[in-house]
């Protein structure tokens, strides 16, 4: 065999980056046929043989790329084939080892194999405890699909730890700082899946505590936690406190209001969203009086008409029932089910609520998927249109229903088009 020279190996060398770099482009731009395509093509001359590191980055890049393009069956081959090749040259706990990891145990978990993403996963978490310690941050998305796993399993408890364990390496990296905002967020939103609220307000609560402490109490920053506060609280109103919910609505309202130079864009629609959110707890009558309120506000304040319009210029979907999402086997002739599409007409009341349903076409022509459309409608609650700063029915509402194809079945989608052809 020839020799290789060091000046060949270094040309080679910085030849095989650019392309590694070329191909993460392509990752990030989500250009994922360009990114299969410059991996394909340096994979194919083998890059360089004395390049491991190389050939390991395009596999791992070719793979995210299949991933993005839903080709999972080649994305896993190639993240295996990484992962073999780091088996021969990489030191077991090598931190390139966590994406490939990370990325197969998300691939076996959407095909339910959850006792092998389990041990890649595993694995995966093992690398960033020995390369960066037992709290870190690192390890975030890794634990995230950890607990997935081990719902998916049943095994609710040891996905509770991961989180606790998310949670944990926060502090010990942040602190009481506003970088622990994010990690508070995201165990309020875990806690609130599994309808145990008093956990949540804990972790709201101190995300405004730290928020106020860092910034002021009427400083815009506090009203991403608290617009989540609202949104948690408001899907289990049963079981939390709906009244914390609407608190933190109106102080979003209040800091916009307090600020010397608001928007009025940000004014009016954060003083909307106090009124979509009475909407979406079924508080109708008290929604429809803050509607009213408001575009009257607008008016008086003399806020641009054009900003009005695009608001309350056309009926809203604020919420509808989704009873069933997914449609399985065959049709009452006993063929497979087909996509296809089914568009409604109906009108939306002065109070929201929709009227006079009826189908205007229906390319599926099954019974089961026709009445979980209408069921939909007939649940649908709308913010209305106003006019001259009263609420008014809009007629001959339209709305397609976009049956597609899934790896379960048909699954419902949604295309919400208006169209106006007469008002009361």
């Amino acid at each position: 065999m020839p020799m290789v020279g060091a000046a060949e190996l270094s040309r080679a060398s910085s030849t095989n980056d650019i392309i590694k770099a070329e191909c993460r482009d392509h990752l990030v731009a989500e250009n994922y046929t360009q990114a299969v395509g410059v991996a394909d093509a340096a994979l194919t001359r083998r890059v360089s043989s004395s390049d491991v590191s190389g050939r390991f980055d395009l596999l791992v890049c070719r793979g995210s790329a299949h991933a993005g393009q839903a080709n999972n069956n080649l994305a896993e081959r190639d993240f295996r084939e990484a992962l073999r090749v780091a088996a021969r040259n990489f030191d077991p706990f090598d931190v390139r080892l966590i994406d490939p990891l990370t990325r197969l145990g998300r691939l076996l978990l959407a095909a339910e194999d959850a006792d092998e993403a389990e041990l890649v996963l595993l694995r995966a978490k093992d690398i960033t405890h020995r390369t960066a310690g037992i709290y870190n941050t690192d390890q975030d998305a890794v634990l995230d699909d950890l607990s997935a796993v081990f719902m998916q399993q049943g095994r609710q408890q040891l996905a509770n730890k991961q989180q606790e364990l998310r949670l944990r390496a926060a502090r010990e990296t942040y602190g009481e700082t506003p970088e622990m905002i994010e990690a508070l967020h995201n165990y309020a939103k875990w806690n609130a899946k599994l309808q145990r609220f008093p956990k949540v307000r804990v972790a709201l609560e101190e995300a405004v505590s730290i928020l106020e402490s860092s910034y002021g109490i009427n400083d815009p920053r506090l009203i991403e936690t608290l617009k989540l506060r609202a949104r948690l609280y408001k899907q289990h109103p049963t079981i939390s406190t709906p009244k914390a919910g609407e608190e933190a609505m109106q102080r979003v309202v209040d800091i916009y209001t307090s600020q010397p130079y608001v928007d009025q864009a940000d004014l009016l629609k954060a003083r909307t969203d106090m009124g979509d959110w009475y909407l979406q707890g079924l508080k109708r009558g008290k929604a429809m009086r803050y509607y009213k309120k408001t575009v009257k506000q607008a008016i008086s304040e003399d806020v641009d008409e054009a900003l009005i319009e695009q608001i309350y210029g056309a009926p809203r979907l604020v919420f509808f029932e989704r009873t069933k999402a997914t449609f399985y086997g065959r049709d009452e002739a006993g063929n497979l089910l087909q996509p296809g599409k089914i568009t409604m007409i109906y009108d939306v009341a002065a109070n929201g609520k929709t009227r006079n349903i009826r189908v205007f076409e229906d390319t599926l022509k099954n019974s089961a998927v026709t009445i979980e459309v209408q069921g939909r409608v007939e649940t649908a609650v709308f913010r209305p249109r106003f006019k001259e700063g009263k609420a008014i029915t809009t007629r001959d509402v339209q709305q397609t229903f976009d049956i597609h194809q899934t790896g379960s079945g048909l699954k419902i989608g949604k295309i919400y088009a208006p169209v106006f052809v007469r008002e009361d």
